[in-house]
């Protein structure tokens, strides 16, 4: 028994590592994508760095854009029963996954992330988390290759201040994602201390 709650309980950690990877990914692609266009174009907020800071961040762009495939391909081999998890949370979890994020926000405004969430990419956080991160995964990466690295000469801007809501919303939603993860963890741990609670006291007064 405690060995299967202990390895199910790993199981459980490290979606919530995952996930708290993913949460600051889907931001942190987008305010270095703005930072480094403004660095490329000489923005008097960014003229104490250098080309050779713009080149740095793309690193760290690289990295984070694995996260977020390396979360896409984890959610392709997630076997809940394998967690500490009921049906109650793999519901919520599913729900995520495949209807509309803005549902699901814990701190952005409700209507105006609805605005966002029916205009950015044609509307594809409606269609749920994974689709919204496959979508992330792919301008992005199409758009630092494109740019060469982010620089400002090579940007369409059509609808790219509007983008960096995408990254905001989503990290919210995976925020709500994380906290159901927690709940249930400490759901089944608590069970699991009270059956071993009333297992001790029907043997310290069994005759």
């Amino acid at each position: 028994m405690n060995g299967t709650f202990f390895d199910k309980y790993k199981q459980s950690t490290d979606l919530l590592v995952k996930l708290s990877k993913l949460g600051s990914a889907v931001t942190a692609v987008y305010e270095i994508r703005e930072i480094n266009y403004m660095i490329s174009g000489k923005s008097p907020f960014f003229d104490f760095f250098t080309d050779q800071k713009r080149i740095e961040q793309n690193v760290i762009v690289e990295k984070e854009l694995e996260k977020i495939n390396e979360f896409l391909v984890f959610y392709l081999f997630l076997d809940f029963d394998l967690s500490l998890t009921d049906d109650d949370f793999v519901d919520k979890f599913e729900n995520v996954q495949s209807t509309n994020l803005c549902n699901f926000i814990i701190h952005y405004n409700q209507t105006l992330a609805q605005e966002h969430c029916n205009l950015i990419y044609e509307g594809v956080m409606k269609l749920g988390l994974i689709n919204t991160l496959t979508e992330i995964y792919r301008q992005i990466k199409t758009e630092y290759e494109n740019t060469k690295g982010f620089q400002i000469q090579y940007r369409n801007k059509f609808g790219a201040f509007e983008e960096v809501e995408i990254g905001l919303i989503a990290s919210d939603s995976i925020l709500y994602l994380q906290s159901e993860v927690f709940n249930a963890v400490e759901l089944k741990t608590s069970e699991l201390i009270t059956a071993h609670q009333v297992l001790k006291f029907k043997r310290l007064f069994r005759f």
